[in-house]
C-alpha cells in the first residue's frame, strides 16, 4: 500500500491498495520454470475481472492524484488499484 499525507491532521492519509503487479518478485512467485502460471496465480487471475496482472506504471496515476492539489480535500481514502480483484 502506498500512502501520502500533506497535512499535520492525524488520520488524513490517503492510500492506494495495489493488487497483483507484474514485478520481478511476482514473476518469480507466479510462474513455474516452464513459464506456466502456478495454480495459485491461475486462481488469482480467475478472480480478477480484468484477467491480467497490473503493470507497475498503472500505479502512477493514483499516486499523482493523491500528491496533487486535486486531492487536497480528500481524507482517509484508500483507492484499490487491483483490476477488480477486491470488488
Amino acid at each position: 500500500m502506498a500512502c501520502s499525507s500533506h497535512s499535520s491532521v492525524e488520520g488524513e492519509g490517503k492510500c492506494n491498495r495495489s493488487g497483483f503487479f507484474l514485478t520481478e518478485q511476482l514473476k518469480y512467485l507466479a510462474f513455474e520454470e516452464n513459464g506456466e502460471l502456478t495454480p495459485r496465480y491461475r486462481r488469482v487471475l480467475a478472480n480478477t475481472p480484468m484477467e491480467r496482472f497490473g503493470e507497475p506504471e498503472e500505479l502512477v496515476g493514483t499516486l499523482l492524484y493523491f500528491l496533487s492539489n486535486g486531492s487536497r480535500f480528500v481524507t482517509g481514502r484508500v483507492i484499490p488499484v487491483d483490476g477488480g480483484f477486491n470488488a
